[in-house]
């Protein structure tokens, strides 16, 4: 049999105690991916047996944010192209990618606003299959500037949010694209460097 498992060891490691049975084990820390499936399959065919497998898959590191829902969704699905802050954090990363992760917390919205603007219910939802605490897409980042060099209209239609609630400084955001599956990493502040699979990034992938 093949058996694949994120657990390695230890109290709960499911790969080595099922490798003493005489399977063969694949560890799949971050999922089930083509490259782990196919070389399960590769080994198993080789007769491998009772010995447990680690594939390295290649990692690109980039730059990161945590959002709260529903802004996640509504910048990944293309409803939102600014993002206002109070600190100009994006300065730095201008031209740059930038991954997104969703966080586990929900930020008060106007849902008045969103009716004003026909914003699509669908578009405040995560895909199926994409969960909060993951990685799930990546955007473009453009220029930071102050909020006051746009009108009021400008701020409601591309932050999502009045003038009033939004961030002293806005950055403009592009090009955002959905994975097609999520990867777990734990959030962190402002922005920060996080390591996602390289195939999470194939062409591939677009917005949803």
């Amino acid at each position: 049999c093949i058996f694949f498992d994120d657990a390695l060891s230890g109290r709960y490691g499911n790969c080595e105690r099922v490798a003493k049975l005489g399977c063969l084990s694949i560890h799949t820390p971050d999922g089930l991916t083509i490259e782990r499936w196919r070389t399960g399959l590769d080994a198993f065919a080789n007769g491998k047996r009772g010995i447990v497998i680690q594939v390295q898959i290649p990692q690109i590191t980039l730059p990161c944010i945590s959002m709260a829902m529903p802004f996640a969704a509504l910048l990944l699905n293309g409803e939102k192209s600014l993002e206002s802050r109070n600190a100009p954090i994006f300065k730095d990363i201008a031209k740059q990618q930038c991954l997104i992760r969703v966080g586990h917390k929900d930020w008060k919205y106007d849902q008045k606003l969103f009716d004003k603007l026909n914003i699509p219910k669908k578009a405040l939802e995560l895909p199926r299959g994409i969960r909060r605490g993951d990685i799930v897409g990546i955007c473009y980042v453009g220029e930071t500037m102050p909020k006051t060099q746009l009108s009021d209209d400008d701020i409601e239609r591309q932050v999502l949010v009045s003038f009033q609630a939004s961030g002293k400084f806005v950055t403009h955001i592009s090009n955002p694209k959905w994975f097609s599956k999520g990867h777990k990493s734990p959030g962190k502040p402002g922005i920060y460097f996080a390591q996602v699979p390289t195939h999470l990034l194939s062409p591939h992938v677009s917005s949803r």
